[in-house]
């Protein structure tokens, strides 16, 4: 593996957990409605680079961005976050459970 690969995973993996399950949900999300990075790209008049980015880990969308993706993915801001907490409930549990 190169060493910008191992940089970007180490970057991702700094992360705190929330926001990388923000990276999963948004992407699910494209998924469900059928879109295509592409497709989203063009919505959001982005490169699909740009879409492939942010769902890698490697752009953090602000709150202008994320509620422009959330327009395109009819999904309201606010329920992309729960979803992200949600997603977050299993594993604090477990970390919970371990102590």
């Amino acid at each position: 593996m190169s060493v910008a690969k191992d940089e970007r995973r180490e970057l991702r993996e700094s992360l705190p957990k929330p926001t990388r399950w923000l990276f999963a949900v948004l992407c699910y999300l494209r998924l469900k409605r059928g879109l295509s990075q592409r497709d989203l790209g063009l919505i959001l008049d982005k490169p699909r680079t740009y879409i492939s980015k942010y769902e890698r880990g490697m752009i953090i969308p602000g709150v202008e961005l994320l509620t422009q993706i959330s327009d395109a993915l009819q999904a309201e801001p606010a329920a992309i976050l729960r979803m992200c907490e949600i997603m977050e409930a299993p594993e604090m549990s477990r970390t919970a459970k371990a102590s």
